[in-house]
């Protein structure tokens, strides 16, 4: 996700303790693309412009982990909005690591898939990515789903897990409505990194829909 690390600098800051650089723990994501929970963030408003490209959130804090709900509108087709995602520097952490690479076509079973390893500050962490069409078709979505989750890696994060839902809006064919979720538990983050995850990636995703460099 970019998963309000900055989940990464939160682990770079701590991992001099070389003892847990060594430790790993590896936790599957669970078959299929379903959604982790309801979306509870507004929709966003703006005088004037009825789907304006701003992202509204909500944060909260659970026992077990951090969180962060988004919604945003992009003015472009849900296919081109779909097609955007599928470039995975949009929604990987290119700020808050040392370095990354990307493995595609890593779960063969689905329509599209990839396995981020993440390096930062002498750990590492393995993210997988899996996406699906839940209603139209690849080349024109009407509604579609991303799951992505912390799968292996370093014990300083316990949990990385989001979600992006790409969903067509009535009668706006060159307007999206994007939802995003994240979840964290991690040395050192809290709600805000949560939040962070869901505007990076969004702001990456209106400027690849727009023909701009990454930010």
């Amino acid at each position: 996700m970019t998963v309000f690390y900055y989940r990464a600098a939160h682990v770079a800051a701590v991992a001099t303790l070389a003892i847990f650089a060594a430790c790993s723990s590896e936790t599957p994501l669970a078959a299929g693309v379903t959604p982790l929970e309801a979306n509870t963030a507004p929709l966003p408003t703006l005088a004037g412009d009825p789907y304006p490209e701003v992202q509204a959130t909500v944060t909260g804090t659970k026992s077990d982990y951090d969180w962060a709900h988004g919604q945003a509108y992009v003015k472009a087709s849900p296919a081109a909005v779909w097609q955007a995602l599928h470039d995975p520097e949009v929604v990987t952490d290119r700020h808050g690591t040392t370095s990354h690479s990307i493995k595609l076509n890593s779960e063969p079973a689905y329509s599209f898939s990839f396995r981020i390893d993440y390096h930062a500050g002498g750990v590492e962490w393995f993210e997988d990515w899996r996406y699906a069409v839940q209603a139209g078709s690849e080349s024109a979505p009407e509604q579609a789903m991303i799951r992505s989750q912390k799968t292996d890696g370093t014990t300083f994060i316990s949990l990385i897990e989001g979600e992006i839902a790409v969903r067509a809006v009535a009668g706006q064919s060159d307007v999206t409505l994007v939802q995003q979720i994240a979840h964290i538990k991690s040395v050192g983050s809290n709600a805000q990194t949560a939040k962070k995850t869901l505007d990076d990636q969004y702001a990456s995703l209106l400027a690849k829909v727009k023909g701009l460099p990454l930010p």
